[in-house]
């Protein structure tokens, strides 16, 4: 509603009309008007943590009333009470701008065959990109394959996995060796982690199709199995009791899960194992955390990117209306990269400075 009267303020102020029968000096109202549309632009991009949530509501001490309104509202609570915005820093637009490109060049250098661009933006499960980090690496993708083949094709409940894998890899990195070893990529991983979360609870229709509010509420009700009785201390101490319960917990060992494929796990105990063998690249495989998290970051940059291509231009335009989305952004950069199913390609882009107003003014990175 705020976004919305904000829209109809800046709308109704700009009218010739308005202008003519305002007393207000045109100076002033020039003045106010540019400083309505500079904030218009996306600087900044929602996030929504589930494991900070989970701990949040059950260290609450109304954590059932918490429940009981979320139940009757759509888990309005849980998605605009513990959710928050930070800015699109410049590290973020310098790697996607980065994925990007590098997807471009694959595209010319297959002559922009439709076909290879159908597969190169219906990546989004995370084992393509692993198989390329194992070729970097000069390891053979054969051995390990199988740890990263996901079977669902439901695009939500892939993100719902791979969020949870992503809090833990983090909390778990933050608990044992400081902010350090998270680095630059650990954010950037982070940051379109609890984004594309966001997206999910938040603005569903600009996404595929999915069961969102059933991966929801099923997480939740798994995770509740993690809860121990002495959880309403303060949210550090619980935290940490949480997710070392979660990254200790094998679901295969568990009699309750005997005899049940993976496939058949909820994300809850799916991004347990995923967690744990996100953190096994390092003590097994001999990755450092920079290397882990850049692949962390870089299948989250594969769903982004999927979803920018999926976004219809009418959902695009609904959200520009309350005040846009980075998704838009990623999904106009790609189009003018000619990565895009949706519009007319051009085997000729020109330079991406040309769209850079978009975020705040700043050009992307020129590479």
């Amino acid at each position: 509603m705020a976004l919305d009267a904000h829209s109809f303020t800046h709308d109704a102020l700009a009218m010739a009309w308005t202008r003519i029968w305002l007393p207000i000096p045109p100076k002033w109202l020039n003045s106010y008007l540019n400083s309505l549309r500079a904030r218009k632009k996306v600087k900044s991009m929602g996030q929504h943590d589930l494991i900070d949530y989970y701990i949040k509501a059950r260290t609450n001490k109304l954590s059932r009333v918490i429940k009981f309104i979320d139940m009757h509202t759509g888990n309005y609570l849980q998605i605009f009470w513990y959710g928050h915005w930070k800015p699109i820093d410049h590290d973020l637009k310098e790697f996607i701008y980065s994925c990007l490109k590098k997807k471009r060049d694959k595209f010319e250098s297959e002559e922009f065959n439709i076909e290879f661009l159908s597969r190169l933006l219906n990546e989004f499960k995370g084992g393509k990109v692993f198989k390329r980090k194992c070729k970097e690496k000069g390891v053979p993708f054969t051995e390990v394959e199988k740890d990263w083949i996901m079977d669902t094709t439901d695009f939500t409940r892939c993100v719902f996995l791979w969020h949870i894998a992503t809090d833990l890899v983090y909390y778990d990195d933050l608990d044992k060796h400081q902010i350090g070893a998270v680095g630059k990529f650990g954010k950037i991983g982070k940051s379109l982690s609890d984004y594309m979360m966001y997206l999910v609870l938040a603005r569903p229709l600009m996404l595929p199709l999915g069961f969102s509010e059933a991966a929801n509420r099923d997480t939740y009700k798994e995770a509740e199995v993690f809860f121990h009785n002495e959880m309403k201390e303060k949210w550090s101490i619980a935290r940490k009791q949480f997710t070392s319960g979660l990254l200790a917990f094998n679901p295969e060992a568990s009699s309750f899960y005997h005899g049940i494929k993976h496939e058949n796990f909820s994300e809850m105990f799916n991004g347990c194992i995923f967690g744990k063998k996100l953190q096994s690249l390092v003590t097994v495989h001999r990755w450092d955390h920079e290397e882990k998290w850049e692949f962390i970051s870089e299948v989250w940059m594969e769903m982004l990117t999927y979803a920018a291509g999926y976004c219809s231009w009418k959902q695009h335009a609904e959200q520009l209306r309350r005040g846009g989305e980075l998704l838009t952004l990623v999904s106009l950069l790609m189009a003018h990269f000619g990565l895009s199913t949706q519009i007319r390609r051009s085997e000729k882009a020109e330079n991406a400075e040309s769209i850079s107003s978009f975020l705040d003014g700043e050009p992307f990175p020129n590479f």
